[in-house]
């Protein structure tokens, strides 16, 4: 019993020494030096832009020069840095009824992140001891800069290169960058009605038809195409045969994209209705949130999880690819929120892509400066115009 506590008194005593409250504070303050940026984003001012990046590379520095318990501070480096770039994502757990579950799920994420770190460090350092020491600040600055290229379950949104976004060296990322202007005018809508609100059946009816006096407004402002942000129909459209024929109606006016579902066949679908010449067209997503939209795991893992937290509800469906609508010869990359921020939207590089999304689902949170950052990033890369119509984000062209 007496070796037993001794050995229990080591362990706790050996652990605490690698988990002592330096080290955490070492951690933490790495991992804010390699977000910060992100928060500085929020006032687009070029001073805080370059200072967000300096403190990104000092953070960095900080990890690949550290000496000792290094495997722990990449450890715990990586479990704040989830902690600081996607805590939101629990967010939406608020509009299934699982409020509670919110700090689980961010320390999963953190966990996740951390085990990436660590998994690289314990890698990218065995190499190095290979090469020796003096390579070993250069093979874990490389194993550092390969951990953004790791995506769990799909989910891309972990980029260095954003810390350059909003900077002088923004410009380093930039392809062929020859993009153009339509020639007519484009009018995109944003709102701004809480996650709760949108599918309220007492609301919709107030929601529908501010949506169509922002359609009339656009007509009367001369615009040739109006873009309004996903689900700003919070209804499965496709069956609603009243309102898509006031739609068509307008389309005789201006062209019209905007966001609602669809039902068909047992399936559920996160769509963008097109409108022109009295004509209407659906546009499926195509990728599907990972754990929103879709449960990236086996099907025997799959049902438990949607009966869990869906209701027992299906994946949603998805298109095969990607589609285009066309206005006056001028052809548009459609995407849907999540799409917008994938690097296969921008595979064939679209001069134009019109983005919709639903940012409510985050809010308050640091999400939609991440995606801003994220849509900046693929249209300096690929020469693209995204319009970008949006609730609870503000409406942009990004270039």
């Amino acid at each position: 019993m007496k070796v037993d506590r001794l050995a229990l008194s080591s362990f706790k005593k050996k652990l605490s020494s690698y988990f002592s409250l330096k080290i955490i504070k070492s951690s933490f303050l790495t991992a804010i030096l390699l977000s910060i940026f992100i928060y500085f984003s929020i006032f687009e001012n070029i001073f805080l832009s370059i200072l967000g990046l300096l403190a990104f590379v000092f953070g960095a520095l900080r990890l690949v020069f550290v000496r000792k318990n290094a495997a722990v501070i990449w450890l715990l480096t990586g479990f704040f840095v989830g902690v600081f770039w996607f805590y939101w994502i629990a967010f939406s757990l608020v509009y299934y009824d699982f409020a509670y579950l919110i700090p689980f799920e961010i320390f999963g994420i953190g966990v996740v992140y951390g085990l990436i770190f660590i998994c690289f460090y314990v890698i990218f350092s065995f190499f190095a001891r290979r090469l020796g020491d003096i390579f070993k600040p250069v093979i874990l600055a490389l194993g550092f800069y390969l951990i953004q290229f790791i995506h769990p379950f799909g989910f891309n949104w972990l980029n260095w290169h954003l810390s350059l976004i909003g900077t002088p060296f923004e410009r380093v990322l930039a392809g062929q960058n020859d993009s153009k202007n339509p020639p007519f005018k484009i009018e995109l809508i944003s709102s701004r009605i809480p996650q709760s609100e949108l599918w309220q059946s007492s609301r919709k009816k107030e929601h529908f038809v501010n949506n169509l006096a922002l359609i009339d407004k656009a007509i009367k402002n001369g615009a040739r195409l109006v873009v309004l942000p996903e689900s700003a129909f919070a209804t499965n459209l496709n069956q609603n045969l009243e309102l898509i024929e006031t739609l068509k109606q307008k389309s005789q006016k201006i062209a019209i994209l905007t966001g609602a579902e669809a039902y068909e066949n047992g399936t559920f679908y996160n769509s963008a209705y097109f409108f022109d010449a009295g004509e209407m067209r659906r546009i499926d997503k195509h990728i599907l949130v990972p754990f929103g939209e879709e449960i990236p795991l086996p099907e025997f893992l799959k049902k438990p999880i949607n009966a869990l937290f869906f209701g027992g509800a299906s994946d949603f469906g998805k298109a095969g690819d990607f589609s285009y609508i066309e206005v006056e010869g001028v052809r548009f990359k459609v995407a849907i929120c999540y799409e917008g921020t994938r690097p296969q939207l921008y595979a064939n590089k679209p001069d134009f892509v019109l983005l919709i999304s639903n940012d409510a689902w985050f809010v308050p949170s640091t999400q939609s400066t991440l995606q801003n950052l994220l849509l900046r990033y693929y249209a300096l890369k690929n020469g693209s115009v995204i319009f970008h119509s949006a609730n609870f984000n503000d409406k942009k062209v990004i270039r």
